[in-house]
């Protein structure tokens, strides 16, 4: 199973969800797909659209072992069965890896991102660093 990171769960972000995932995952590589990425506050949502002219840059990950405690840690993390959070939902989306589009899961905030900032270059990573 792939799965698509566009935020706090990425390479040189240190928490235990991250590190749970680099564990017990293939990192793919670095990938993009169409959609706009917001500032949420202290973590970011992207609304993927294969119509939109944005990407949203990320890295995929293929989970090659505890798949399914795997799934139910990232599923816990961003809040999937929580409905206080109620932030995003589980979709799919083709990624695009060098030359190569690869479907993964993603995490896809479904809340009217009006009051948020968008990211426009799509790199949650370097919109920090600024």
């Amino acid at each position: 199973m792939y799965v698509f990171v566009y935020g706090t769960l990425m390479s040189g972000f240190h928490n235990s969800i991250a590190e749970f995932l680099r564990k017990n995952s293939l990192f793919i590589g670095k990938g993009k797909t169409k959609g706009e990425i917001y500032d949420l506050g202290s973590f970011p949502g992207a609304v993927f659209n294969e119509n939109a002219t944005n990407f949203i840059y990320g890295e995929v990950y293929q989970i090659n072992s505890n798949t399914n405690a795997v799934i139910k840690a990232l599923d816990n993390y961003e809040g999937i069965y929580d409905s206080s959070f109620d932030y995003y939902e589980k979709r799919e989306a083709f990624i695009q890896v060098d030359n190569t589009q690869i479907k993964a899961s993603v995490y896809h905030f479904k809340k009217s991102p009006d009051n948020f900032v968008l990211i426009s270059h799509g790199d949650y990573s370097s919109y920090l660093k600024n």
